[in-house]
């Protein structure tokens, strides 16, 4: 007999935009949230039609638009976290509720002609680069924060390597001393519990570290920029227990086979004082990703697919 599994539902892509007009220099946050409900009561809708216990996800979406009035919207892990409590303290039927919020990011433009500094009223978005945030409730009434980036692109067009990679006979990649690398970069963390964690300043240091490329050769991104990160400020600075970085790595090379592209997806998790690193190609089921062409116009090529954990002192 077929039984009901474990099931949720919600409100996804809730827009709000907050502007500050409280000085001279308006400040705009705009927010997409989703707002994620669990519970047992809820399988009667599944079940029978019953929605006696189903909040409408229009009111999910109602409630965020009060609660971004009631409370400040930024940092965005305390709103996701003051939006969570509020479902699971309001509604008896709800066991565990997870908000997850997207900032994108925007800066100001320059000053009109004959003015100094910035704008105080007009902006452009910064880019593809946008925050995160995550909460979810536990059964102690507290939350488990998550914080990170998403879609941070760089680029470095020298100093960049691979080689000394095993060859067999369908090894086609020639060893490259030199050449571009461009990935966009997703990262989270998720912060110990009980801890007081300054949201801004984590983000801002971790950035920091992500772009602080090596001044000399990487000669593996995985080997080199990973752990560089990891000893700088991933694994001593913050009040965190786990955190995960994230780049699909396409490096140029010299020459490509009928002219296509792929990529590799690498991932860092961080635990304790050990970080674990997974390179690995796209499986054949899945639908391919757009490849990154160099500056020459040639389509990037990969290097091999590999795991390894690195002990981080």
């Amino acid at each position: 007999m077929a039984a009901l599994g474990e099931h949720h539902y919600g409100k996804s892509r809730i827009r709000v935009v907050h502007v500050d007009r409280s000085g001279p220099r308006h400040v705009v946050t705009e927010l997409s949230v989703d707002v994620y409900l669990w519970g047992a009561d809820f399988a009667r809708t599944y079940l029978s039609g019953d929605n006696s216990t189903t909040v409408p996800t229009d009111t999910m979406k109602n409630t965020v638009y009060a609660l971004a009035k009631i409370h400040p919207v930024t940092p965005i892990e305390s709103f996701a976290e003051s939006v969570a409590q509020h479902f699971k303290s309001k509604y008896a039927q709800v066991t565990q509720c997870k908000v997850d919020i997207r900032q994108p990011l925007w800066e100001r433009l320059d000053a009109p002609d004959g003015q100094e500094g910035a704008h105080k009223t007009a902006f452009a978005e910064a880019g593809p680069c946008y925050r995160t945030a995550s909460a979810t409730t536990r059964a102690d009434g507290g939350a488990d924060v998550v914080s990170g980036f998403k879609g941070l692109r760089v680029l470095k067009t020298t100093g960049s390597g691979f080689e000394g990679f095993p060859r067999c006979e369908y090894t086609t990649l020639p060893e490259m001393h030199d050449r571009l690398l461009c990935t966009s970069v997703t990262a989270n963390w998720t912060f110990a519990r009980g801890s007081e964690p300054g949201y801004g300043a984590a983000l801002s240091m971790i950035r920091n570290v992500t772009l602080d490329f090596s001044p000399t050769a990487i000669r593996s991104l995985s080997s080199r920029w990973c752990t560089t990160s990891a000893r700088r400020s991933w694994s001593g600075c913050l009040s965190w227990r786990r955190s995960r970085l994230s780049c699909p790595t396409s490096m140029s090379s010299s020459t490509t086979s009928s002219g296509s592209a792929s990529r590799t997806t690498m991932r860092c998790t961080f635990r304790s004082t050990t970080l674990r690193v997974t390179s690995r190609a796209p499986s054949s089921g899945r639908r391919r990703p757009s490849s990154i062409r160099g500056c020459d116009g040639r389509a990037a090529s990969l290097g091999a697919s590999r795991r390894r954990s690195v002990a981080v002192p």
